[in-house]
């Protein structure tokens, strides 16, 4: 079974991330896009928020819109993402990442200054 579609299998629950979280955070350097891609998603929707808030990270600056665009789709289910770093995708050379992260600036509740900055 190849690499992206493990991962894929491993975001359907919780204990397997958990369990590959180690092998899921050193998937966010993949050479290949699907894998980084499925490796983001898993560790977003079940890992420990600091992994999944580095990961996030890592995956806004992705060379590759897909993995960019991913990351901007899931930015609502991070724990404190960086308003910086999602505003800059709103810039995004590539249409789909900056549509998608202007759509996740709406879906966040963002608080105090965090706010003033999005709005």
């Amino acid at each position: 079974m190849d690499r992206a579609a493990r991962y894929a299998g491993y975001a359907i629950r919780r204990p397997l991330v958990r369990r590959h979280a180690d092998e899921l955070t050193a998937a966010v350097d993949a050479p290949d896009a699907r894998v980084r891609v499925t490796a983001l998603g898993a560790l977003v929707r079940h890992g420990a928020a600091i992994r999944a808030r580095r990961a996030w990270t890592q995956a806004a600056g992705d060379e590759d819109p897909t993995v960019r665009r991913r990351a901007t789709e899931l930015a609502p289910l991070v724990v404190s993402p960086a308003a910086r770093t999602l505003i800059g995708l709103v810039r995004d050379p590539d249409p789909l990442v900056a549509e998608s992260a202007a759509f996740a600036c709406g879906e966040i509740r963002w608080e105090g200054s965090r706010r003033a900055a999005v709005v």
